[in-house]
C-alpha cells in the first residue's frame, strides 16, 4: 500500500493523525478535552474525538462513549461507538 493511501483501518489506528495519537499517548489525563469535542457541531470533530477515544482503550474512556452513545446525532458513529463499548 503507498505512502498517502488512506484506509479505514489506518484512520481507525490514527496512522496519519500525529496530534490525535499523542492524545491517545497521554490517555486517561487527556479524556476530558476530548471528551469536549464529543460536543461538537462538526462530524469530523466528534469522528475524530471518538477514535482517540476508542483507542485510549481505557475504562474512563469507554464510560465517556457509554454516556454519549444516546446523544450522538450521526447514525454511523454510533454504530462504531456501540460496537466498541460492546
Amino acid at each position: 500500500m503507498g505512502i498517502g493511501v488512506v484506509t479505514l483501518g489506518r484512520e481507525r489506528r490514527l496512522e496519519n493523525d500525529p496530534a490525535a495519537k499523542a492524545l491517545v499517548e497521554i490517555g486517561d489525563p487527556a479524556v476530558p478535552a476530548v471528551a469536549r469535542a464529543l460536543e461538537s457541531s462538526r462530524k469530523d470533530v466528534r469522528w475524530r474525538a471518538t477514535l482517540v477515544l476508542i483507542n485510549m482503550n481505557s475504562a474512563v474512556a469507554r464510560q465517556i462513549l457509554r454516556k454519549h452513545l444516546n446523544n450522538e446525532p450521526d447514525a454511523n458513529l454510533r454504530t462504531v461507538i456501540q460496537g466498541d463499548i460492546d
